[in-house]
């Protein structure tokens, strides 16, 4: 299989990326001066 180290180092990086926006979103979203639509996006807490 040619090419599928480049193949795997890709998914490897896309996995390092988005999980550095996932850490990024919810560190913001925790946050006391968090935008307003983040309440509209977990309705579930909204008691």
């Amino acid at each position: 299989m040619k090419g599928s180290n480049t193949f795997r180092w890709a998914i490897a990086i896309g996995v390092v990326v988005a999980a550095a926006a996932f850490w990024f979103w919810h560190s913001r979203s925790e946050s006391p001066t968090a935008a307003p639509g983040v309440a509209a996006q977990a309705p579930h807490t909204a008691a």
